[in-house]
């Protein structure tokens, strides 16, 4: 799944010969932006309309020549982002909806995903919970189209800590993950019946464990990579041992 990486900087445009507080205006920079809006003091004040030779557009509030407050930003790249600036940059609430359809809504801080949001992405993937420098970082739950769930820790856009995983076929995990691996202690359920608890080794069963068996059976012993192997007992269903 690809992540979420922004750098958007959306600055002001120098001012030149001062304009009449409280009208509408026009004016064109050397750098070829066109600003069209209200002034004061010279400065872009109030609501104003700012576009670039490259294709970009800034259509909001500005406060004393800097974007600041609620506005809409389109960028050459195709992306739209609407909601709150600060300093010329999104910063507080606001979404992005990219080229591709992907969007995400939620928190930003200085120009980056930064908080709790909504990632949706245009493979279909939906991610809810906590960025950190537009990244999963922190709690949060991942949807896949095909029915994949993974609902917990994520470091840095890996999936870290502790979660919950739901297969497609309906199993379940519970337990510890490892940069994106079942690794540590852990449960797995399968619609069959089939319960493990135990420890688990880069994703597979591998340590000392309990696999019960839809029949009942019990082992109880060592496992490496999903087999019996080493030191163990088994239960069956009837008693004997």
């Amino acid at each position: 799944m690809k992540r979420l990486i922004l750098a958007l900087c959306l600055t002001a445009a120098p001012m030149g010969a001062l304009a009449q507080d409280g009208q509408v205006q026009t004016k064109q920079y050397d750098d070829g932006g066109i600003y069209e809006g209200s002034f004061r003091g010279g400065l872009q004040h109030g609501e104003g309309t700012y576009r670039l030779p490259n294709g970009y557009e800034y259509t909001g509030a500005w406060d004393d020549g800097e974007i600041k407050g609620e506005g809409v930003a389109r960028f050459p790249n195709g992306s739209v982002y609407q909601g709150n600036f600060s300093k010329g940059k999104p910063d507080g609430f606001g979404k992005i909806t990219f080229a591709d359809g992907g969007t995400y809504e939620g928190d930003w801080l200085t120009g980056t995903i930064m908080g709790q949001g909504v990632a949706l992405y245009a493979n279909g993937v939906r991610y809810e919970g906590e960025f950190r420098n537009a990244q999963h970082h922190g709690k949060g739950v991942m949807q896949s189209p095909g029915g994949y769930e993974y609902k917990g820790d994520w470091i840095d856009g890996v999936k870290n800590g502790v979660g919950t995983i739901t297969y497609p076929d309906g199993a379940v995990y519970d337990g510890d993950i490892a940069n994106g691996k079942r690794d540590g202690s852990g449960k797995l359920t399968m619609p069959d019946g089939l319960i493990y608890v135990g420890f688990w080794k880069d994703g597979q069963i591998d340590g000392t464990g309990k696999l019960t068996q839809p029949n009942g059976d019990v082992y109880d012993g060592q496992l490496v990579s999903g087999r019996r192997q080493g030191t163990g007992r088994v239960t069956y269903a009837n008693g004997d041992i």
